[in-house]
């Protein structure tokens, strides 16, 4: 019988053993991630998620650029909140890794001083608000990762002149450019793009997009001037590959054809500073 009780009190210990050796692990893991974490002496608020980390907040009187960090504690940064950066006035400029995959909605409202944003690669959305009154942002690359750019996303960024929306984007929201006031031209590189009402506010806006796309009808009937891409996705007698049709891309083109003509054997290069012939 003693046997029996001692061979019970042996099973039951090593069971007990077996179920606590994760726990611990994961109690010594945590406790690892945490000595870590405090390594990181960056402006930035941050929660540890799981197994990855969220940045939650900046420091508002934070000045000139911040770079997030891909890792803190051996975790990948992968989320970055509402509201995370919202209010840094003196921010000039922002690198968000590779490693975010989500941005939450006034990410970067009113950040007035904000001249320079690198978006990650493995971005999908952008959300509501995210750079509105970003007053100082001239250009922005948007990432061929990105699919929906939501409701006001560029919003009263008022130094904002052109912007270019990739081909993996299906759907961009309502006034994603309102109040945009130096807004010239935005081209839309996906022909199938759903435009949502008032995406553009301006009128005089030329929207660039390839012949028959969506982009062609939205133009026309929030009168936009609509500039037809060609297949490779230039711009027709775009001369110097800006992206503009202007006065000088026509004496371009103009000087290249009556140098040949004249069997003068012109550089396009040369004329309009532009490698890629069209």
């Amino acid at each position: 019988m003693k046997k029996r009780i001692f061979m019970l009190g042996a099973a039951a210990g090593m069971l007990a053993g077996l179920c606590a050796a994760p726990l611990m692990q994961e109690l010594l893991r945590r406790t690892a991630t945490t000595a870590n974490a405090e390594e990181y002496a960056g402006p930035c608020t941050y929660e540890v998620r799981g197994d990855a980390v969220c940045i939650t907040g900046c420091d508002t009187g934070v000045t000139g650029a911040v770079t997030v960090p891909a890792e803190i504690g051996g975790l990948p940064v992968t989320e970055i909140a509402d509201d995370a950066f919202k209010g840094c006035e003196s921010l000039e400029s922002l690198y968000i890794p590779d490693s975010v995959t989500a941005l939450g909605s006034n990410v970067c409202w009113e950040c007035f001083g904000l001249k320079d944003v690198r978006l990650p690669e493995n971005l999908t959305e952008i959300p509501d608000h995210a750079f509105v009154y970003c007053t100082s942002l001239s250009t922005v690359r948007i990432p061929e990762s990105v699919t929906f750019i939501g409701e006001s996303a560029f919003g009263c960024c008022s130094g904002l002149k052109t912007l270019t929306i990739p081909q993996s984007v299906t759907e961009i929201g309502e006034f994603i450019l309102y109040g945009c006031s130096s807004l010239e031209s935005v081209t839309i590189l996906n022909p199938e793009c759903k435009i949502n009402l008032m995406a553009f506010y301006y009128d005089g806006l030329i929207v660039y997009g390839y012949s028959g796309s969506t982009a062609e009808p939205y133009a026309a009937q929030n009168y936009h001037s609509f500039r037809a891409l060609a297949p490779d996705g230039s711009v027709f007698c775009d001369a110097d590959g800006d992206g503009e049709i202007t006065v000088s891309d026509a004496q371009d083109v103009l000087q290249y054809y009556t140098d040949l003509l004249a069997e003068k054997q012109p550089s396009w290069h040369a004329i309009t500073g532009n490698p890629d012939f069209p």
